[in-house]
Formats: structure tokens, sequence, C-alpha cells
């Protein structure tokens, strides 16, 4: 009498689990788990599928052997794209629902970046970039340094396109850059930076002698002696008659 055989029943599988569907840097990052009932196969195929609407959801991207992510990188940052995945054996296959994400990515540099520097400030002045990755502007960061060395932090703001800097000393120089933010991350920071140099007013002149001749009288004074101060142009003589 002849042995007898085994065979497992096979059915369809579960649809895979736990699918998400995420926006990278201009591309679209999807991972999901194996069902847990896989129809009695011991490997599945998983097949990826995307659609330009959340109806028709039927073009290919790949056909994966028990991966469970898949990157796409044919994308278009600020479009929004639709997915789902099936899990496939020799019966058939069960999909997931459709799940949409919009690509975004991380902001352009801010544009036209100025700086003009007074006596103990410098103010800064920008507008927003001109690509914005395809997510809402959060705020900008500005970034300070000394020629030779690191820009730094030295503020984080909202969405105002200024900044006034009153922590700067006279006489010494300053570099400046901006860089804005989204919830995607930050942006590439303005460079070269720009130099602004803090100056303040001059002190009085010193040491002023008066030298009276028989129709004239020759002045002479010293130059402004303080610190951090602004290059002198030149100077104003006021004069007024003496009562009596």
């Amino acid at each position: 009498m002849g042995g007898t055989e085994s065979a497992t029943p096979m059915g369809l599988p579960g649809k895979p689990e736990d699918f998400q569907v995420v926006s990278g840097l201009g591309e679209v990052e999807l991972s999901w788990s194996a069902p847990a009932d896989m129809g009695g196969a011991t490997s599945l195929l998983y097949r990826v599928l995307r659609g330009a609407s959340s109806t028709d959801v039927s073009q290919t991207l790949a056909d994966l052997t028990d991966e469970e992510e898949y990157v796409d990188d044919q994308v278009v940052v600020g479009d929004t794209y639709y997915y789902r995945v099936e899990a496939i054996n020799v019966i058939g296959g069960s999909s997931t629902p459709v799940l949409s994400v919009m690509v975004t990515t991380l902001p352009g540099q801010v544009r036209d970046l100025t700086v003009d520097a007074g006596d103990g400030y410098v103010a800064i002045d920008w507008k927003p970039p001109g690509d914005d990755g395809a997510s809402p502007l959060t705020g900008y960061v500005v970034l300070r340094g000394v020629p030779g060395g690191d820009l730094s932090e030295i503020a984080r703001i909202g969405t105002f396109l200024k900044f006034n800097d009153t922590t700067v000393v006279n006489g010494e120089d300053y570099l400046y850059s901006v860089v804005a933010l989204t919830e995607v991350g930050e942006g590439p920071a303005v460079d070269p930076p720009l130099a602004a140099g803090p100056r303040g007013k001059p002190s009085q002149p010193g040491s002023v002698y008066a030298d009276i001749g028989e129709d004239e009288v020759v002045l002479i004074w010293a130059e402004p002696t303080g610190q951090g101060m602004a290059t002198v142009t030149g100077y104003r003589v006021y004069r007024r008659t003496a009562s009596g």
C-alpha cells in the first residue's frame, strides 16, 4: 500500500501591516511589516504601487521579495503621490489602504541679505528664500562670527525678516549669515557671510589752543582718542561773540 503525502492548504495572505509613507528630502520613504497571515506561504512578494489620485493607484514601482521598505526617488517636490503595497503569494494578493504624501525638501537660501552697522548695533535684513521646499517657513536662524572664525547662532526668530544685534562692541568687526527654517529642517546659510563693523561717535577733540593774532585766531587741537569710534572725516568749528 502506497504512502500518503501531506499538503499545506494555501490561501490569500493578509494585507501588509504597519504601512507608513513619509516624505524624505526630495523622496518618499515607504515601510511596512509582514502580514500576520501569510496564507500558508513561507515567502511573500511585495508589490509597491503608486498613483496620482486615490482612486487609481496602479503604477507598479517595484516587486520585492520579503523586503519591507522602499524609497521612491522619482518624484517632484511639491507634488502629492498616492501609494499602496500588495502582499502576494501563489494564490493571490491583498493590499494595504491607500496613503498619500506631499514631497518636501529643505528650503533654499534666504535672499538679499544686508547688514547696516551703527553705534552699538548691527541691523540685519533679508528676504525669504525663493524655494521653501514645499513646506511653510517657520522661522530663521541668525548666525554671527568674527573674521577668521566660525559662525554660531545668536538668535532664532519667527518669520520676521529683520534682526537688530545690540550685543556688539564698537570697534570690532563681525560676520553675519541667516538660515531659513521649515518643519523639514534648515536651509543653507548665506555664503559668503556679510561683514559689519559697528562704530561709535567720536569723543571731543582734546587740548584746544587758540593763538590770537592782530586780525586772526588760529585754533589747534588734538585728535579724539576714544575707543571704537568711526573714522574722523572732518571737524566743525563754532564761534560766538563774547558778551560785555
